[in-house]
């Protein structure tokens, strides 16, 4: 049994500001230099007003190695590229290094990578950026030095110091993510995008990195597609972090729109990012990235102060700033794991037995990254007369490799008939990357 999925209602907040002004004066300040955060298109006035100022400043560029992170074609090897990311109001300044590599010919589109976790690694998706760029895509990749979800960074991170300590925020953090897409793709540098569709693909919180941009910096003004694997993980920080637990729920209920399960059935599992009493899961990153120590610390009662901040910081939050849950042109395809190849070691406890998750071992069990993930994809869909109006599909991955390895040899997707995760997303992926 399980209780149904409720969106948060919305009040209205009031905008501050001196975000608009601060962004302007920054602009002003480095006329000169690329811009970021703002969506430039001529779709229909959906997305919040965005600020201009946030900016990328390239310090070095050479050829990637082939043995590294990212991928390279040997036949056309990647350019990577150090670069700083500075203005985004209220974080600090952040060092970054990309990697973009265009294949010979007409090119297709350009895909972007947003790693899971802190950022600071993706190597896991050379394997998708080596059958993009076959199929006739750019592909780009990006490593943070530093966790993009985190509001301050030193100073060997952020290549500046700085005499303000800003409040944590995940969500004023991920303006670093849509100032490079929106530097990726409106800064008229054929390097990086020349023709064709405008795509990202991120996993677990690169999904969320991704959302972020698309709910609150208009990413969805110029993004044509978006793969979201295992997530987005940060939709609602506080039911992640709040204690007592809050209630579990059902993961694509019946009859909700855009949800594929082929012959599988909705699954249920609790938001919280603890996983037991003895795995912390997820609750030490959120912990830093918040800069709040009391996130799902079993057996307390959290304070009303930290609940309210961790929902503001949230990609389904109370109103604050102005988020947008509909992207008119962008066609989104999301792959959430229902079930753990379990011929390991098989995962007891039950679903929400012990702190949310699925019991023990954690590496067999789901976790959170799908219930989280529905609370996003039910606010989408919330309003029967603005639904989806381009692809719109969720899908149930069985046997993943641990709890969000959707990509993994044993994994099928039943609405697909039961291809593996891999082969689905990357087959996704090259259907929708187009210009609408």
């Amino acid at each position: 049994m399980s209780s149904n999925i409720s969106v948060r209602p919305t009040s209205p907040i009031l905008r501050l500001t001196t975000i608009a002004s601060v962004c302007v004066l920054v602009a002003i300040a480095l006329s000169m230099i690329l811009n970021g955060c703002g969506g430039t298109s001529s779709q229909p006035a959906t997305q919040s007003s965005q600020p201009t100022g946030p900016s990328v400043v390239i310090n070095s560029s050479s050829t990637c190695p082939q043995k590294g992170d990212f991928f390279s074609s040997s036949t056309s090897p990647a350019t990577c590229v150090s670069a700083n990311l500075s203005g985004c109001p209220n974080v600090s300044n952040l060092n970054f290094t990309y990697s973009y590599d265009m294949p010979a010919g007409t090119v297709k589109g350009t895909i972007v990578f947003l790693p899971s976790g802190n950022g600071t690694d993706d190597s896991g998706d050379m394997n998708a950026a080596s059958v993009y760029f076959a199929a006739g895509y750019e592909v780009i990749q990006v490593e943070w030095s530093y966790d993009w979800e985190v509001a301050n960074a030193a100073v060997q991170y952020s290549g500046s110091s700085q005499s303000t300590n800003f409040p944590a925020s995940i969500r004023l953090s991920s303006c670093r993510i849509a100032t490079f897409l929106n530097y990726v793709f409106n800064a008229n540098n054929s390097s990086l995008y020349s023709a064709g569709g405008r795509c990202a693909q991120g996993s677990s919180a690169g999904s969320a990195a991704i959302a972020y941009a698309l709910t609150f910096y208009g990413a969805g003004n110029y993004l044509d597609a978006v793969e979201l694997i295992s997530g987005p993980p940060l939709a609602d920080i506080e039911q992640g972090c709040e204690e007592p637990a809050p209630p579990s729920f059902q993961v694509c209920p019946e009859g909700q729109f855009g949800c594929q399960l082929g012959n599988s059935s909705p699954w249920t599992l609790s938001p919280q990012y603890q996983v037991t009493s003895i795995d912390p899961g997820a609750a030490p990153g959120v912990r830093t990235w918040t800069s709040d120590n009391s996130c799902d610390q079993l057996g307390t009662t959290t304070s009303a102060a930290s609940n309210q901040a961790w929902l503001q910081q949230s990609i389904v939050n109370d109103g604050t700033n102005n988020p947008v849950y509909s992207y008119p042109t962008t066609a989104m395809s999301a792959w959430l794991c229902a079930s753990v190849d379990q011929s390991a070691a098989a995962c007891t406890g039950g679903i929400a037995g012990d702190g949310g998750q699925g019991g023990v071992p954690q590496t067999s069990c789901p976790n959170n990254a799908t219930s989280q993930a529905q609370i996003y994809y039910a606010k989408l869909v919330s309003d029967p007369n603005n639904l989806p109006k381009s692809a719109f599909n969720v899908y149930a991955v069985l046997n993943c490799n641990q709890p969000e390895g959707t990509d993994g040899a044993d994994t099928t997707v039943p609405a697909l008939n039961n291809i593996d995760g891999r082969d689905a997303i990357q087959a996704d992926m090259l259907q929708r990357c187009v210009r609408p």
